[in-house]
């Protein structure tokens, strides 16, 4: 059987913004993949803001980052931070728990950048 080991030689540069920036990239029977991040929770602030998905946002957290934000590309940070309502039977699935009438809480946009960075 072939054996798991990190690979730092075969890790890709990822964008700043990337989620994948905290992953370890693994190697596997000739196979390079990242593992999942060990993230730390984001806790709430009294700067957040409720956002409720609309019809036009139905499976599209990019669409909802894009309107908050002005950066599509931060829809995971909302996803991470919504994390425990857009939960179904213990796994994130946000594509089919995105739909209408869903408020979420959005932190500022500092808080994700601050977050990016490790702050």
């Amino acid at each position: 059987m072939p054996e798991l080991s990190a690979d730092p030689k075969n890790s890709v540069v990822q964008s700043p913004m990337s989620r994948f920036n905290r992953t370890v990239p693994y190697t596997y029977a000739g196979y390079s993949f990242s593992s999942d991040p060990d993230l730390p929770e984001v806790t709430g602030g009294e700067e957040d803001q409720f956002y409720t998905v609309s019809f036009a946002d139905m499976f599209r957290p990019d669409l909802v980052s894009s309107k908050v934000y002005n950066d599509p590309n931060l829809w995971w940070f909302i996803v991470l931070v919504n994390e425990s309502i857009l939960k179904a039977d213990g796994k994130l699935n946000f594509l089919e728990m995105f739909l209408p009438g869903v408020t979420l809480r959005i932190p500022p946009q500092q808080v994700a950048y601050s977050y990016i960075n490790g702050n």
